[in-house]
């Protein structure tokens, strides 16, 4: 487990995260930091009392109730395994980049649609510690600077940063 995390600036501009609650926004982005060079973490409420907010007065059903909030705004994908509950950061690799020499496996399962109950690991790849992302980017979406939606094709985060800066400059911002 790493001892600290990348917070982009860009966070503070995020449709998404802005939507939440501030209890949520405040767990998000909390979270962050205890998450493994995956982007994931135990999700119980107890274990996220415990570890990334013990010196709030926040109950478990509060807890379970910002959890229910950030996951269903799509920032993370919260899911169960027999009885254990499971955390992933949907955008992770698009702003957490581990030197491959640092990173370490997930020993906690990989989120899948298919299947909740899969066990495979994202692991990042071992030449290049700039993974291959899923990104769709819809210039629609593009607001102070922030692309709102990846998911579905595949390319470099090198190539994401370039279409990034086409985006910009044909939208002009």
């Amino acid at each position: 487990m790493a001892i600290s995390r990348m917070l982009h600036k860009s966070i503070s501009h995020s449709i998404q995260v802005n939507r939440l609650s501030p209890e949520a926004r405040l767990l998000f982005t909390w979270m962050i930091p205890h998450a493994d060079d995956e982007g994931r973490i135990k999700g119980e409420a107890d274990y996220i009392k415990a570890v990334v907010v013990p010196m709030t007065d926040w109950s478990f059903e509060q807890i379970e109730k910002y959890l229910e909030e950030i996951a269903n705004s799509k920032l993370i994908n919260r899911w169960r395994v027999d009885e254990d509950w499971f955390i992933e950061f949907v955008k992770w690799t698009n702003y957490q980049h581990i030197r491959p020499e640092r990173f370490k496996d997930s020993v906690l399962p990989s989120y899948s649609k298919k299947n909740d109950t899969q066990l495979a690991t994202n692991r990042q790849p071992s030449d290049n510690h700039l993974s291959t992302q899923s990104s769709q980017v819809e210039s629609s979406e593009v607001e102070s600077s922030v692309v709102e939606e990846s998911a579905e094709r595949n390319i470099s985060n090198k190539s994401f940063a370039d279409l990034y800066k086409k985006i910009r400059i044909e939208k002009k911002i």
